[in-house]
Formats: structure tokens, sequence, C-alpha cells
């Protein structure tokens, strides 16, 4: 229909015919690659939510198999407009990766051939960090697009009434919840603010029409 669809993986003879598709569904790939001496492909990809990411396996008849190391965060490093690849051998057997989520740094996880964390990077003081709520949400937009956001919010905090707010990062990828700091925490724990972190227009993880479609409104829902 001319508009652009999800970030797909398709496949294509050397003479430009017999398009097919490898991985198309209604979401994003964030990353693909296939190993030297391999062919089961190796993909991130946004199967839960535009704000998350998890390793998806493809072997070569297409069965699939879906690892996710962190379940409210992301399964490999964030980039702005992609995410990184995991870590892997040349025959795909054995995957490992770099996970955060918003209250957590990039750690390394074993993804095959078993899911397990293997480094704590952070000192003993982080452990005494009081982390406030980090929760998706979504609204529609003016044009009835659905947009999702981060809010972050201290424990409990009686929501029947007033609080300060503001909006994190105006700009493209802000939801993300990969790790991005300790800014919004200390808003939400310290001051009693409530912040919301929102994916504005142009960022990835809705398909191409919301990723590129940003003609006179980047910055706007």
């Amino acid at each position: 229909n001319g508009q652009f669809g999800f970030r797909s993986l398709l496949s294509v003879e050397p003479n430009g015919k017999n398009l097919l598709k490898v991985y198309a569904e209604q979401h994003d790939i964030a990353a693909a690659t296939r190993p030297k001496n391999s062919d089961r492909l190796l993909l991130v990809t946004m199967g839960r939510s535009p704000l998350k990411t998890e390793i998806t396996i493809q072997e070569p008849d297409g069965k699939r198999k879906v690892i996710v190391p962190e379940e409210d965060g992301f399964a490999t490093p964030v980039d702005f407009d992609d995410a990184q690849l995991p870590l892997f051998s040349d025959n795909g057997m054995q995957i490992a990766t770099l996970a955060s989520n918003p209250t957590r740094n990039n750690e390394l996880y074993s993804v095959l051939p078993e899911l397990k964390r293997l480094t704590v990077s952070q000192r003993p003081e982080f452990a005494k960090i009081k982390w406030a709520e980090f929760k998706e949400v979504s609204f529609p937009a003016p044009d009835g697009r659905m947009i999702h956001a981060t809010l972050v919010q201290k424990p409990g905090l009686d929501t029947s009434k007033k609080h300060p707010a503001f909006l994190s990062n105006i700009y493209a990828n802000s939801g993300k919840m990969a790790w991005g700091g300790y800014f919004e925490n200390y808003a939400a724990m310290e001051l009693d603010m409530v912040v919301l972190k929102v994916d504005f227009r142009a960022s990835w993880g809705y398909g191409g029409e919301f990723n590129s479609g940003y003609y006179r409104q980047m910055g706007l829902i």
C-alpha cells in the first residue's frame, strides 16, 4: 500500500526475484545476524513491547526460540536507532549478551547453552539505592497512534493527589526500558516528582511509518 512496514527480515535470490518473508511480524527487529558457520539466525526482537527486547533464535526450518535475559529491560545494549547484537560463537551454539534494565547497568549473561547471569559489576553501595517504580504505560496520540512510555514514581505514591511532574528528554527513543542512569530515579525518590519517559514520534520499535514519518513532527507525540 506504499507505506513502511515493521523492520523485517526477507530473503531474495541473486537475480532479485523470489522475495520471501523470513521474519516479518507486527513488531520491529532491532538487530539481526547469522553466525559464520551456521544457518540459524540470531535476532534481537521487540515482540513483547516497543520498550523492551528479547533474543530470538530462528532455525533453518523456521522454528523459533525466544530468550529473555531481562524481563523488564533490554536483552542487548541499546543504540540510538537500533540495538546491538549478542556475542556468539562461529557455530551459533554459544551465545552471551550484555543485558540491562532501568535499575541496573549492563551485566554479562550466558544465553546458550544456559541462561545465567555471569557478572555483578556494581560496588556494594549500589545495593543501598532505593529505587522508584518503572512502569510501562501507553496512551493514544492525537492521530490515534498508541504511544508507549515509562512512568517513574516513588513506590506507594498517593496518585489521588497532584505531584510535580516532567517529561524526561524530549526526543526519540526516550522511553526505552534500558539502563539510563540515575537522574529520573533521583527526581522520583528524592524530590517526590513523577517522571514520564516518552518514545516520541521518530522512535524505533513501532514500524517504519512512526520511525521515519516525522516530517514537521519531531518531538511530538
